[in-house]
């Protein structure tokens, strides 16, 4: 037997006999009220994770689809080597793009190229040419010069611990899950150059030089393992030995080959061929700038390393609090 029933302003027949007898027919928003709380919780959050889901992949993807934008470097721009640096030091590993990596590769190593000459004109050495040093520290120490010894070794431990503290802050940032934590690594590095800058303007003339060139070493040691580690080691932004071999055994097989490409190292060659001039350009502005500015050629630098690094760092805290 079948009754009518009317439901949400319909009439509806409703089975009275059977299996069914006895039994009232409940709309969809009786049904959904009748459930239990639990369920309806449960529901809520999967609906609420699946919208931060979707909002963490939208952005991720406008940044991807940033970075394609620029991708295809034929010639540098500086207007853009340092105009999106979210992009910079966000992307790390195998999450970046040869156009990043160019970047990144042209802004660092030209302040690395500018800093290292300063230490050269403060001292009469290198702070980031550390097969240099270490030769030197041989040559001084098979000579018995003890005394001339120590500050080489000096720079050689320097290097090495700014490489070590980097090394540090960035595991210590992964550990706790801190997006961007590449960012805070150079910002550290511009603070601290500040830092140095200021230091410089009090110290005395005979301590002036050593004590700032040893100061640099330190900070280039931080900033090459900060690039370093960001790129999975493609890029190098404080010596160019390596870079200068590669490009020398890449322009040997375009010899070999005879053909106007570099066939698959073309992007190596690219990012190392712009991480070397931008060294050069670096060193030559540094010289200039040293015997003009002397110790304020630190706060341009440190400047520079801040406009990279604040917007990386905003851009991550939008990541962390999504």
């Amino acid at each position: 037997m079948e009754g009518q029933r009317r439901v949400g302003g319909a009439v509806a027949a409703v089975p009275t006999g059977g299996c069914n007898a006895g039994r009232s027919v409940l709309s969809p928003e009786q049904a959904q009220q009748r459930r239990p709380r639990a369920a309806r919780a449960v529901e809520a959050s999967a609906r609420r994770g699946e919208a931060l889901r979707l909002r963490k992949r939208d952005e991720v993807g406008r940044l991807d689809r940033l970075c394609k934008g620029y991708d295809d470097y034929s010639d540098i721009d500086l207007h853009f080597s340092i105009a999106d640096p979210r992009t910079m030091l966000v992307h790390e590993g195998q999450s970046r793009t040869p156009g990043i990596d160019r970047r990144l590769a042209w802004s660092f190593a030209g302040i690395a190229g500018a800093l290292n000459a300063a230490g050269f004109c403060a001292f009469g050495t290198f702070s980031s040419n550390m097969t240099g040093n270490v030769s030197a520290l041989a040559d001084h120490l098979g000579l018995g010069q003890l005394a001339l010894a120590l500050p080489i070794l000096a720079l050689i431990a320097a290097f090495m611990a700014g490489a070590m503290s980097a090394t540090l802050l960035i595991s210590a940032g992964r550990h706790r899950r801190l997006y961007g934590v590449y960012a805070y690594s150079v910002l550290t590095e511009a603070v601290l150059l500040v830092s140095l800058g200021l230091l410089g303007l009090w110290l005395p003339a005979g301590w002036h030089g050593a004590i700032l060139v040893t100061g640099l070493s330190f900070l280039l040691g931080l900033q090459n393992a900060t690039i370093t580690q960001i790129t999975d080691a493609r890029v190098r932004t404080t010596h160019v030995t390596g870079m200068v071999t590669d490009l020398g055994i890449g322009l040997a097989h375009r010899l070999s080959r005879g053909d106007d490409t570099l066939g698959p190292d073309r992007e190596k060659m690219r990012l190392y061929g712009v991480t070397v001039a931008a060294f050069l350009a670096g060193g030559v502005t540094g010289v200039m700038a040293w015997r003009v500015f002397g110790t304020a050629l630190l706060f341009v630098a440190a400047g520079l390393l801040a406009l990279m690094a604040i917007p990386g760092i905003a851009s991550a805290r939008r990541q962390n609090a999504s």
